[in-house]
C-alpha cells in the first residue's frame, strides 16, 4: 500500500476491517490493492448505476456527463461504452445514439 496517498490506504484498512459490502473507490492502485485483499470495490459509475436501478436517479448519462464536464471526472473511453451499453442495450446501435433495448430494468442513461 506505499503507493497509495494515506486516506486510501486507510479506507482499503478500514473496509477489510468492517467487512464493508464495498468500498467506493475510483482509482486504479487502490482499486487493485483493495481487490488484491478481497475488499469489494464499487465505484462512482457503479454508484450511479445502482442509483438508477432503485430508481433513485431517473437517467445516469447527465450526471456523468455533468461529472466529466464541470468536475473534471476522468473515465476512460471503454468503460463509458460499457455503461452506456448497460443501459442501452448491447448492441452497435447504442453506441451510435440509436435506439435498444435497455439492459437494466427500466434504464435510461
Amino acid at each position: 500500500m506505499q503507493n497509495l496517498h494515506r486516506g486510501e490506504s486507510e479506507a482499503i484498512i478500514l473496509a477489510d476491517e468492517l467487512h464493508a459490502d464495498y468500498l467506493l473507490m475510483d482509482e486504479a492502485a487502490g482499486r487493485k490493492t483493495a481487490e488484491a485483499m478481497g475488499v469489494k470495490i464499487i465505484g462512482l459509475l457503479g454508484v450511479l448505476l445502482e442509483a438508477k436501478r432503485e430508481h433513485l436517479l431517473l437517467q445516469v448519462k447527465p450526471v456523468s456527463d455533468d461529472l466529466m464536464k464541470m468536475a473534471k471526472f476522468r473515465v476512460r473511453e471503454s468503460l463509458y461504452q460499457q455503461i452506456v451499453a448497460r443501459c442501452y442495450g448491447c448492441g452497435s446501435a447504442a453506441r451510435r445514439g440509436g435506439a435498444a433495448e435497455p439492459c437494466l430494468p427500466h434504464a435510461a442513461f
